[in-house]
């Protein structure tokens, strides 16, 4: 499960939830991706909770949430 998102530069995110290597209790956390521009390091960010409810927040969160965990993420290598 994805969604699009749009940061404040008019360009385009994916998010998307990464729940870790399977069988390990890692904490879920937010992915993004930028489609509008992919030269752009893909962000992460820690999601508190389990990975159903991090599921749940990409359904239903609002795009301000969303946009919030993507400023506070720290950028993948």
């Amino acid at each position: 499960m994805s969604r699009r998102i749009m940061d404040r530069d008019f360009r385009n995110w994916e998010v998307f939830v990464n729940t870790g290597p399977s069988g390990f209790s890692t904490p879920p956390s937010l992915v993004f991706r930028c489609v509008t521009d992919p030269a752009l390091p893909s962000r992460m960010a820690s999601f508190q909770g389990e990975p159903n409810g991090a599921l749940t927040f990409v359904e239903s969160g609002t795009a301000d949430e969303l946009l919030a965990l993507l400023e506070q993420g720290k950028p993948l290598s």
